[in-house]
């Protein structure tokens, strides 16, 4: 398992989040991942967004993980929509960013690397949502990046996917690929398969 990390005498969290907006649906077009240091008594104090504006490959940035891997900082993230596009719209796609950890009065992180994509949306028995419009429970899903390593030196990548050999309403998958240890994904079969039983949205719910 994983564990918070330490800044400062408190915690460094992620956290989505964007500016309030009348329309709920909106904020998936806006959000970015913040940065939050966590203080005693559960006070959490914001310090923006993780990423400079124009650095993502996206329109809005969705969930992921962060780790430490050899004492620098990896933010694994969804990248929603296309920047530059005029319009915002459900491509999704899967990146991993580095930094280096400082230590001082400053920023917790140094310059982010280049953001690197790890699975080609739509590859193997994954679809690759592209809509401009969706519905709760109808967008389809290539998101929600998370890492692991195993001892034989194999990095596994899950996500929240949708199953291009059964497409319907529902055909969720939570999808599965590998790597030697290095950001070059190969897709394989689903972790686990609920088409015919859960659209994603349910079935992202109960995992």
């Amino acid at each position: 398992g994983g564990r918070s990390g330490d800044w400062r005498g408190g915690e460094l969290w992620f956290a989505l989040a964007c500016e309030q907006l009348e329309d709920p649906e909106a904020r998936q077009f806006k959000a970015r991942i913040h940065l939050l240091h966590r203080q005693a008594g559960d006070i959490f104090v914001p310090l923006g967004p993780v990423f400079s504006e124009g650095f993502s490959p996206g329109f809005a940035e969705w969930s992921g993980m962060a780790r430490v891997e050899d004492g620098r900082a990896a933010l694994y993230f969804t990248a929603s929509g296309t920047k530059g596009d005029a319009q915002p719209s459900y491509r999704q796609r899967l990146f991993v960013a580095r930094a280096d950890m400082l230590v001082g009065d400053g920023s917790p992180f140094g310059p982010w690397s280049a953001p690197v994509e790890l699975l080609p949306s739509g590859a193997g028995p994954y679809q690759a949502p592209n809509g401009q419009e969706g519905l709760p429970g109808v967008v389809k899903a290539f998101r929600d990046p998370f890492v692991r390593d195993k001892d034989d030196g194999r990095r596994y990548l899950l996500f929240t996917a949708s199953c291009a050999r059964n497409p319907g309403p529902h055909d969720g998958v939570i999808g599965l690929a590998i790597s030697d240890g290095d950001d070059v994904f190969r897709p394989l079969d689903p972790l686990v398969d609920a088409t015919g039983v859960h659209s994603i949205d349910m079935l992202e719910r109960k995992i």
